[in-house]
């Protein structure tokens, strides 16, 4: 086996293989760099598969799931194929050599939301946009509100169920609330623009409608209803959130592992289905 490895003046590296006629070259910034330096070294034609980035992937998915396939670039979940907004995810997992278990998890949960249009316009929310999963598969969005009394509070009245109790008036959204409403008094079409429903959206959208705190907030994929068309589909509606803390920076990676997201159970659903909260926000 030959090789050629070679250091470049910005301090990365790149390494060139060639192993039965063929040739494979990765760089410094390969997830598998270290390892592949190491069995070339070693002198083990193993190697060649670490060059691979699908076929690492369809590793990964094989050890937690046998619902989740890679293919030629495309996604597949039980053999029907998925939004192609997923594929910029998983690349973004395998370049940073991440646990699969986060993103299969995310999709099982996209799959359990009850409307294919719901689950179809999540995808367009995502589309183009490096988003960040929890450990549990959940998203991370981002909400603005306003600051009164020194407790943060939705900027619009209406009704909700927070942490089992109910509100009327400006929603609490203090750390670790649990906020939900039933799916079925959230607007579900597309085209109307401000209606009834929890609104979270991207980091720049709630930035600049917050009105004194802008908070990180993480939501099922089951729990989203519909991405209003207006605003560029940076904001969605949704029937429950959970909120985690006060931020003032978008989180960049593509995994948040912050240790509090086991303290919410996203099996404590209230099943209440006598309110409802209309959290109009306005462009």
């Amino acid at each position: 086996m030959l090789y050629n490895l070679v250091g470049n003046n910005d301090g990365s590296s790149n390494i060139t293989v060639f192993v039965d006629g063929e040739m494979y070259v990765a760089d410094s910034n390969h997830a598998k760099f270290e390892e592949i330096l190491s069995k070339v070294i070693a002198g083990d034609e193993s190697v060649v598969r670490l060059f691979d980035k699908e076929a690492l992937v369809r590793e990964e998915f094989n050890k937690v799931s046998d619902r989740v396939s890679v293919r030629g670039g495309q996604v597949y979940f039980d053999s029907d194929p998925v939004n192609s907004a997923l594929t910029r995810q998983i690349v973004r997992f395998a370049d940073d050599a991440l646990n699969m278990k986060p993103l299969v998890s995310f999709m099982e949960k996209v799959m359990d939301n009850p409307s294919h249009n719901s689950r179809e316009q999540l995808y367009t929310w995502l589309a183009d946009r490096d988003f960040t999963l929890t450990e549990d598969g959940d998203f991370i969005a981002y909400k603005g509100v306003k600051v009164e009394n020194d407790q943060y509070v939705s900027i619009n009245s209406g009704t909700a169920i927070v942490n089992g109790v109910e509100h009327e008036g400006y929603i609490p959204n203090f750390e670790g609330a649990v906020v939900e409403m039933p799916r079925s008094q959230v607007e579900d079409n597309s085209s109307v623009g401000c209606s009834h429903g929890l609104h979270a959206g991207t980091y720049q959208y709630a930035n600049d409608f917050a009105r004194g705190a802008l908070l990180k907030v993480k939501i099922n994929p089951r729990d989203v209803v519909s991405v209003p068309s207006d605003c560029y589909a940076q904001k969605l509606r949704v029937c429950r959130y959970v909120v985690l803390e006060k931020i003032d920076k978008e989180i960049p990676e593509a995994l948040d592992t912050s240790s509090y997201y086991d303290d919410y159970e996203d099996d404590d659903y209230c099943e209440c289905y006598d309110c409802v909260e209309y959290d109009e926000e306005y462009d």
